[in-house]
């Protein structure tokens, strides 16, 4: 699976565990790779192969989406794979000018598609986190204090639906990467929940959830 000549990175789990979905960097150019880890072998992705950056890979639950990352010189967007149909969604209603980026796929079905955006509009400044809904094609109204003037980003959510986490820095601002905690919402109550002794003085990131 690994290569010997290229970083492989980024490793994602479909639910079940039968799927791994990761990115490997071959003549500086990454590319998304999908291995089917029952037969031991490589699932066929060749409509993502192309001379473009593709980062940052994520499998829906059911393992019949995927959601990434492609660069395109400094500004990304963020495209959806359907495996099933083989179909790429590059139309995504969700992408602006501005940069969306660290895609996560979640909630029954692979319903949702959480984000990071960068220097969008409708942001608050700094990275900001977002829900897309992608059976309504709408976005999820969020509460006001999900984002702020500081950094939301690395956005997921379950994959009942039932909750989204991200890390901020709001509290410690100027510690840069150290002031990162990691924030639990309630999807119901549209709360953030208080999870004593969860975060530490030093940096708290990348959470990821399960059901």
């Amino acid at each position: 699976m690994n290569s010997p000549d290229a970083p492989d990175m980024f490793p994602k789990l479909s639910a079940d565990g039968k799927l791994l979905i990761f990115t490997s960097v071959e003549n500086e150019i990454p590319n998304v790779y999908l291995y089917d880890l029952v037969t031991r072998s490589f699932v066929a992705l060749d409509e993502l192969t192309a001379d473009q950056f593709v980062l940052y890979p994520s499998l829906s639950p059911d393992g019949t989406k995927l959601a990434y990352m492609v660069g395109v010189g400094y500004q990304s967007d963020i495209q959806i794979f359907n495996i099933s149909n083989r179909i790429n969604d590059s139309l995504g209603y969700w992408n602006t000018s501005a940069n969306e980026m660290l895609p996560v796929i979640g909630g029954p079905d692979g319903k949702y598609l959480a984000f990071t955006g960068d220097g969008r509009n409708d942001g608050k400044g700094g990275y900001d986190a977002y829900l897309y809904d992608l059976e309504n094609y709408k976005f999820i109204d969020l509460p006001n204090n999900i984002n702020t003037m500081y950094n939301e980003e690395l956005a997921t959510i379950s994959s009942d639906g039932k909750f989204m986490a991200m890390i901020s820095n709001r509290k410690k601002p100027t510690l840069g990467h150290a002031g990162r905690d990691i924030y639990l919402m309630d999807m119901a109550s549209k709360e953030f929940l208080h999870l004593p002794g969860l975060n530490s003085s030093f940096e708290d990131s990348a959470p990821s959830l399960s059901n």
